[in-house]
């Protein structure tokens, strides 16, 4: 997103997505966005699954100077006791909260108001590649 203007909501988010994939030359892969969730099962299940989820981030951990954020990052795992991260500002770091801290980072709602969280799933494993020149 570096040379696009920032902020995200779910039709821009497939607009882009279909840009990169014909930018990558690749096919644009398999994705449901979920709005509303009330809990983070819905997540935790599709992690487990092998599936990669982009969730709403909203937190002021430390690389960000104690700001608060507005943000979509990886979750990498999620059990009944922690929550993982990767934020591709960072991405050869991961974050690792406990569960209670996981769901009130997930709580930013941004423009879509306060109807819960929104996630991102993308079910084609693995991810397509790149198709060389």
């Amino acid at each position: 997103m570096e040379r696009r203007p920032g902020g995200g909501w779910p039709e821009k988010v497939d607009r882009m997505l279909k840009a990169y994939a014909d930018e990558a030359r690749t096919y644009l892969p398999a994705y449901y966005h979920v709005y509303g969730l009330k809990s983070v099962d819905t997540i935790r299940k599709a992690l487990e699954r092998g599936h990669m989820v982009c969730v709403t981030w909203g937190t002021d951990y430390s690389h960000y100077s104690g700001q608060t954020i507005a943000h979509m990052v990886n979750a990498v795992y999620l059990d009944d006791q922690w929550g993982a991260i990767v934020d591709n500002n960072f991405p050869n770091e991961v974050l690792w909260v406990r569960r209670p801290t996981f769901e009130n980072y997930m709580a930013w709602t941004g423009r879509r108001g306060n109807d819960g969280l929104w996630a991102i799933v993308f079910t084609d494993n693995p991810m397509p590649m790149v198709k060389g020149d």
